[in-house]
């Protein structure tokens, strides 16, 4: 049987499927070529979990790679799931900026919701807690270029409660400047 007709094989089974499916012995490019596929044909939510981040790094880098080869890219997204890599008990946070990273993630979840995508992450970083999501819809404000602020301090306020701090020049994740 040809590499294409075995492919093919897999992808209708995949296709028939309601349950979770765990999958064995596939080299990990192999994994993300189906992956893509498959929803590519069928676009829907996904979760892969891998073994530790670096595989999942891959993977997703590997999805993405193959949903740019089929032009997918623009109604498929694939994200890497970040995870603090400390234990809550250590009295060490875990960076600025991988917190952005989790509430960026957070945000493309709430607010895209109708995209096809895929997370990629390990059990560890599913496992860690975060915001209820009503919580994070509540404290949200979406501003986009061009739009008039009614109360500076208002905004200025809300930011600060979030953790943002104000700073001359906007360079790192978490800060905001007032022109």
């Amino acid at each position: 049987m040809s590499t294409k007709t075995s492919n093919q094989l897999i992808l209708n089974s995949l296709q028939s499927l309601s349950e979770p499916i765990h999958v064995q012995g596939a080299s990990p490019s192999l994994a993300a070529y189906i992956i893509s596929k498959w929803l590519n044909q069928d676009p829907k939510q996904l979760l892969c979990l891998a073994p530790d981040f670096d595989q999942a790094k891959q993977l997703s880098r590997d999805i993405r790679s193959f949903l740019y080869s089929m032009n997918a890219q623009d109604h498929i997204e694939c994200d890497l799931v970040p995870f603090f890599d400390q234990s809550p008990y250590g009295g060490i946070y875990p960076s600025i900026r991988l917190l952005f990273d989790r509430a960026h993630l957070l945000s493309k979840l709430a607010f895209d919701g109708q995209k096809a995508r895929i997370l990629v992450g390990t059990p560890l970083a599913l496992s860690q807690k975060t915001i209820p999501k009503s919580l994070f819809l509540e404290v949200c404000t979406k501003l986009r270029v061009g739009d008039e602020v009614s109360s500076l301090s208002s905004i200025c306020e809300q930011l600060h409660r979030m953790g943002y701090r104000s700073a001359d020049i906007v360079e790192d994740p978490g800060t905001y400047s007032l022109r």
